[in-house]
């Protein structure tokens, strides 16, 4: 049975969905239940811009995954 001092603990939010969280220009990097780095959102519109550059800096600092490299996000990332 809960008691009070469990309710504090609760969140107090509304669940929001990835997609539901993306504004058409938003990008955004998708994480497997290990923290590995899985996937990249690309907004629609956005698809043959060049990867923002604080993005390819987490992407090679943190994972060592080089988005500059021919085909990466093709064989690395969905």
């Amino acid at each position: 049975m809960a008691n009070d001092d469990d309710k504090k603990n609760e969140p107090t939010h509304d669940y929001v969905s990835f997609e539901d969280a993306m504004g058409e220009k938003d990008w955004g990097l998708i994480f497997d239940n290990d923290g590995k780095l899985k996937g990249m959102f690309i907004p629609r519109d956005l698809v043959d811009s060049p990867v923002p550059q604080s993005i390819v800096h987490i992407c090679e600092k943190y994972f060592g995954v080089d988005l500059e490299e021919e085909n990466v996000i093709n064989k690395t990332l969905h």
